[in-house]
């Protein structure tokens, strides 16, 4: 619903295999943790329309996506804490850690049976939500 190109919002999108699109909303908040959490570790890894099967229904909306530290990042455990932060401070409340149980202590963060690779999932607040 209402969905944007996140490229044209400057999101950086992982380029193989990615749909750049997410509701306009959604892609206002990833804007902000780049202009104003000074965030350019991120991309996002899953948009929509999903390629992979999801539990949550928001990702076949709009209204959900994956985001993960780039490439340079990986194993950065303190990347991943401060991207699961910003997300929070810009007001993203739906969060789920979707790394390995004990990879950031203090972080509930768990793989589901959907999972496919280390990442974070966050959602935009909406009537979808369960």
């Amino acid at each position: 619903l209402d969905c944007v190109d996140l490229r044209d919002l400057g999101i950086p999108v992982k380029a193989q295999n990615t749909n750049p699109y997410a509701n306009r909303m959604l892609g206002g908040r990833l804007k902000r943790m780049i202009t104003e959490k000074n965030n350019n570790i991120f991309q996002v890894t899953e948009g929509f329309c999903p390629v992979v099967n999801h539990a949550s229904p928001n990702h076949y909306n709009g209204f959900a996506v994956d985001i993960n530290v780039k490439p340079e990042y990986a194993g950065d455990t303190a990347a991943v804490r401060q991207m699961i932060l910003d997300a929070q401070a810009v007001g993203f409340v739906s969060i789920l850690c979707e790394y390995p149980v004990g990879y950031l202590p203090g972080q509930n963060c768990r793989a589901q049976s959907t999972t496919r690779g280390d990442h974070i999932h966050i959602e935009e607040p909406n009537e979808f939500n369960s």
